[in-house]
């Protein structure tokens, strides 16, 4: 597998992650009409994360660090509800991938 697959696929991983424990209760900036349309699976919120872009590399003396756009869409029945678009950075680790959230 490639660098950057590696890159995108750690940020992906990281951003279901960060994001695995929303509920209708604690998401923010949704109106009662979008959180009755959006699907639940045991409480939590279904989403997916995509469009995810390598949007900047910086190339310093530790390695390189990667700063990656993902998207949050969330499930309903019909058409996905589009969430932010956060950043985050990652670089490689000793053994394994360094991801933070970046910015919205």
């Amino acid at each position: 597998m490639s660098e950057t697959s590696l890159v995108l696929e750690a940020v992906k991983k990281f951003a279901y992650d960060r994001h695995s424990t929303l509920t209708k209760s604690n998401v923010i900036g949704f109106d009662e009409e979008e959180l009755d349309r959006v699907t639940t699976t045991d409480g939590y919120l279904d989403f997916s994360i995509e469009n995810l872009e390598i949007v900047e590399r910086d190339d310093e003396d530790e390695g390189p660090i990667w700063y990656v756009s993902a998207t949050i869409y969330f499930q309903t029945d019909a058409e996905p509800i589009e969430g932010s678009t956060d950043t985050y950075e990652c670089y490689k680790g000793t053994d394994e991938w360094i991801v933070d959230w970046h910015s919205s």
